[in-house]
């Protein structure tokens, strides 16, 4: 794709529904995977992953009329196979298919979660700490500076 546009939008105009482009190599750009302070002995981990990671390729896929272009993200095995990509296209449609979402469903669930997750952590909070507590064999007032922040409207 040229840099000089931005993707998702411009294939939303180009793509009718149930058009695909792809695959196309992601690009790692110039800047490699750093891992900082991995342990030592996680380092064929660690190569297998990176590996796993440079194999990645891209799809872009537009399942209905009321949804833009949908930027898939998909290992090599699913990409060259034509059954995996099938099965992988026809799950991204019955997840688009209620017009009032622009994006499919689990995506849409995932991120009403995220964004009320701060006000849910106060409760959280203090039931992981109730929870804690009752095993707790030192101070509870050391389990309770553990638990919470070092200000007063910390995580409010």
């Amino acid at each position: 794709m040229n840099s000089n546009y931005e993707d998702r939008g411009l294939l939303s105009f180009v793509l009718k529904p149930g058009e695909v482009v792809g695959p196309i190599p992601a690009e790692m750009g110039t800047q490699r995977w750093y891992i900082e302070k991995a342990p030592s002995n996680s380092e064929p981990l660690i190569k297998n992953v990176i590996h796993y990671l440079n194999e990645i390729c891209i799809f872009y896929y537009r399942p209905y009329d009321h949804i833009p272009a949908l930027r898939l993200e998909v290992s090599s095995r699913v990409a060259n196979s034509r059954n995996r990509l099938s099965v992988l296209l026809e799950s991204v449609k019955s997840q688009c298919s209620v017009p009032g979402l622009m994006e499919p469903f689990p995506l849409y669930l995932a991120d009403r979660m995220v964004k009320h997750l701060r006000t849910a952590l106060p409760a959280i909070r203090k039931t992981t700490t109730q929870e804690m507590s009752q095993n707790w064999e030192g101070k509870y007032s050391d389990l309770y500076f553990a638990m919470h922040g070092y200000r007063t409207e910390w995580g409010k």
